[in-house]
This record gives C-alpha cells, sequence and structure tokens, in this order.
C-alpha cells in the first residue's frame, strides 16, 4: 500500500531499515461472518509475525475500541502470552457519531501500557511519555497535525467541534515552553 510504502521510505531516510509495516495478513470469511472471531484470528496473526521477526523485537500495538473490530480482545490475548515482546497498547477511542467518543481511562494489560487516545497528537505524547519516541519525533507529529489541519477545512471547520478537539489536544501535547507551530521555531 501507498502507506507501507512511506512508511518504509521513512525508515530508509532515518537509516532504521527495516522498519514500519511489514506483511499484511488478513482474516477469512469465518470472521466475516463470525465477529467474535476477529480478536482471535488478529492474536493468530501476531504469532505469524512473530515468529517471522528479528530475534528481540518488540511491538507497539495500535487498534482501536470499537467492538466490530476486537482489537482490545486481540490485545489482550497477545499481551497475556507475550507481555515482554509488546511495549505498549494504544487504542483509538472512536466514536459512531459526531461527537467526540468519550477517553477511556489509561491502565494496563499483562503489565504493558494501555493508553487510549483520540487523536494522533494525544496518542503522539502518550508514547512520549512512555518513552517510545523523542522529542523531535513528537514535535513533529504535532507539527503535522497543525499542517494537516490547516489544509483540512473540509473535515475541520474552523470552530467546529472537531477542530477545536484537534487544536486543544496538538496544546495539551505540547511541553510547557515549546512554541506552538514549527514555523515559530525557525
Amino acid at each position: 500500500s501507498k502507506l507501507c510504502v512511506r512508511y518504509r521510505d521513512a525508515a530508509q531516510r532515518r537509516l532504521r531499515a527495516p522498519w514500519g509495516v511489514g506483511p499484511v495478513l488478513y482474516g477469512s470469511v469465518q470472521e466475516w461472518v463470525c465477529q467474535e472471531r476477529k480478536g482471535w484470528r488478529k492474536a493468530a496473526n501476531f504469532e505469524l509475525l512473530r515468529a517471522e521477526a528479528p530475534a528481540g523485537r518488540r511491538f507497539i500495538f495500535v487498534g482501536d475500541n470499537g467492538a466490530s473490530e476486537k482489537d482490545l480482545d486481540a490485545a489482550e490475548r497477545i499481551t497475556r502470552r507475550h507481555p515482554g515482546l509488546v511495549r505498549a497498547v494504544f487504542m483509538h477511542a472512536v466514536s459512531p457519531g459526531a461527537t467526540a467518543a468519550p477517553l477511556p481511562p489509561d491502565g494496563e494489560l499483562h503489565g504493558v501500557p494501555l493508553r487510549y487516545f483520540r487523536t494522533y497528537a494525544s496518542a503522539a505524547a502518550k508514547a512520549h511519555q512512555l518513552g517510545l519516541i523523542g522529542r523531535g519525533a513528537l514535535a513533529r507529529v504535532l507539527d503535522s497535525c497543525e499542517e494537516e489541519m490547516a489544509a483540512d477545512s473540509l473535515n475541520l471547520p474552523p470552530g467546529s467541534p472537531n477542530e477545536r478537539l484537534l487544536v486543544d489536544e496538538v496544546r495539551s501535547a505540547r511541553p510547557r515552553g515549546w512554541l506552538l507551530r514549527r514555523r515559530e521555531r525557525a
């Protein structure tokens, strides 16, 4: 996919290859018919990825808390079986409607940090707090959020609830003392 190619290219530019999204493993018609199997299938697919990974590789699980895809079930199964291989679980708090999803409290799954987020800004801030990304990476994510927000008045009309949520989350994600935008730091 184009996204996988962008991840690979970013890693190569930063001399971190191989990195990014590896093989994409899908389920089967069984999971489409029997939705309850999705968490099991995702955990089984993790076993395939783990078997192909270099020794010592650790993982970050990213999913959402929507009921149909069973990502939290998959994360629970994976962390129960391999708590030392998973550095963190990130769950996107999703909402079926136009209002922002309630944000469940952060916690742990079998000793692995479990963090909920609504936007990439808050996900990056939580990843930084856990030591998973550095200050520069956090700044790049927050800058990108602001740039994308400025370029997308269709999905983020000025003054809309979504725009206010993103602005608030970007602002609260920036550590005190940081300037608000890249152009202000230049």
